[in-house]
């Protein structure tokens, strides 16, 4: 027998529903099979289909849609269900189980009457009606009694029962087809006359025995599932009279069946266009898969891919093949990158140190020297051979000019026994400009400026003191002399100089 369990995730509600016969629909709207009263079904939301082939669940484009085993299921696409899936809908679960493979044989041992305790089902509508097997008059949903109850609001299920009672007529008359009571060729119900079929009391006796024969052969055909040829037998009928018994309904669940049996196919033949173009993504990508090297660019990939990027451009298969030649192609152009680098530093390098090398040839030594320690210390490959002539390089020019510094300061070390303090001053002068950091120079020239400033006091006051006598000509030359003993960064000197030009001479 099949069962559903039907669980409330959010009231934590749970009820439990024994399915028997073929079709069952389920939403809320009272005419369906099982009425689910919650917002997040739809009034028809899905139906569950027992055909030859098995067990089917039908979405019927439901606002919510329809999950088998948490996979989406696409509307109107019957799906194969198995024991233990489990359909949800938002917070509802139903759980689909089989639990007895005998349930057919069973049926007729199945209570005929209805109680209090079945789920109520109305439906006016015969749609998607499966095929069935066997006939009884049981319900088509009971309500296993449990403590927790999901839906008090289920209706009866009265058009269920008529079409069950239709299908259990037509096996009646499929027995009458062999019995040799009906030797004037009555109807099914026993009248000579039937005034709800419209004229089939004006047909001749061999007419009605053509109606009775084929509707026979109809419900013969719907029993053994040859919907086809049922179909043509209901059609021969009604080119003879309108409708006979229930030929209408019967021709209905023809129609219905055959576009179930047309749905199961088609969905089959996705399944294998679905497989075939999975084969052909799976083969597709393993012949470029093995063509791919270090070198091979993402187009060349692309156009490799081609026929399975058309069949499935998302495919798992074609990303992942995709994904390690872009990383391929990234690595080849990050060592293209890193090797036009490495050839801009040597470049950049071989240029400063052939810079240093001009300018110590030329005798340039501290701009050289300079540029040979930028050189060395730089980040600059593949110059090894040039670092190590640096290197010497750059020992040779700071030993010359150790030994130029040396020279230099003897000269003014020597010119302090002069007399003259302002050769001191410019031979000091003279070492600092190079070296300016010289201790020594700078205490030798410190002490020379003192004499020399010692000298040239008494001289600027006595040109002051001729000045203000009136001896301008003399005081001019005491400060033509000031100048010629001192220096230009002196401060003596160049009030010397300010006083000689405000008398009209520039010094």
């Amino acid at each position: 027998a099949v069962f559903l369990k039907i669980i409330n995730k959010k009231t934590h509600a749970s009820e439990i529903l024994k399915l028997e016969g073929n079709m069952w629909s389920v939403g809320r709207h009272p005419s369906c099979e099982i009425v689910i009263d919650d917002s997040a079904i739809s009034r028809k939301h899905f139906d569950i289909i027992h055909t030859a082939e098995g067990y089917f669940v039908n979405d019927h484009g439901s606002s919510n849609r329809t999950k088998v085993n948490r996979e989406k299921i696409e509307p109107n696409r019957p799906v194969k269900l198995n024991s233990g899936d489990i359909i949800s809908v938002r917070h509802l679960e139903i759980v689909f189980e089989i639990r007895d493979t005998a349930f057919e044989d069973k049926l007729a041992s199945l209570p005929q009457t209805v109680d209090d305790k079945r789920l109520s089902v109305e439906s006016t509508n015969v749609g998607h009606f499966p095929v069935i097997y066997k006939e009884t008059s049981a319900p088509a949903v009971l309500k296993i009694p449990h403590n927790d109850n999901l839906n008090k609001n289920n209706s009866n299920r009265k058009k269920q029962f008529a079409i069950v009672a239709l299908v259990a007529l037509i096996i009646y008359g499929l027995f009458l087809s062999d019995s040799k009571e009906n030797p004037d060729l009555k109807p099914p119900d026993g009248q000579t006359t039937n005034p709800s079929i419209k004229g089939y009391d004006q047909l001749t006796e061999d007419q009605k025995k053509s109606v009775i024969d084929t509707f026979k052969l109809a419900s013969s055909h719907f029993s053994n599932k040859k919907f086809t040829f049922c179909l043509s037998e209901i059609e021969k009928l009604h080119d003879i009279v309108p409708f006979y018994s229930d030929s209408k309904t019967l021709e209905n669940m023809c129609r219905e069946q055959l576009e179930i049996e047309q749905a199961l196919l088609d969905e089959q033949k996705r399944r294998e266009l679905r497989e075939e173009a999975e084969n052909k993504i799976h083969d597709t990508v393993d012949s470029c898969k093995k063509n791919v090297t270090t070198a091979t660019t993402l187009e060349e990939l692309n156009l490799c891919l081609q026929p399975a990027i058309e069949l499935d451009p998302q495919n798992i298969l074609i990303a992942e093949l995709q994904s390690q030649v872009k990383i391929n192609q990234e690595a080849k152009d990050n060592a293209a990158a890193n090797q036009a680098e490495f050839a801009r530093r040597v470049q950049v390098g071989r240029a400063i140190y052939d810079k240093a090398t001009n300018n110590f040839n030329v005798g340039k030594l501290k701009t050289a020297l300079d540029q040979y320690q930028s050189f060395v210390s730089g980040n600059y490959p593949s110059l090894s051979q040039e670092k190590a002539t640096a290197t010497r390089n750059i020992a040779s020019i700071t030993k010359s000019l150790e030994d130029k510094q040396n020279e230099q300061i003897e000269r003014c070390r020597s010119s302090a026994d002069s007399a003259d303090p302002k050769v001191t001053i410019k031979a000091c002068d003279a070492v600092l400009k190079e070296y300016p950091n010289s201790e020594e120079v700078i205490k030798i020239r410190s002490k020379a400026y003192m004499v020399l400033k010692r000298e040239l006091k008494p001289m600027y006051e006595d040109s002051r003191l001729e000045e203000s006598l009136g001896n301008i000509e003399a005081a001019k030359d005491k400060w033509m002399k000031i100048i010629e003993k001192s220096v230009p960064s002196d401060d003596y000197y160049q009030k010397a100089q300010r006083n000689l030009k405000k008398y009209g001479i520039e010094m």
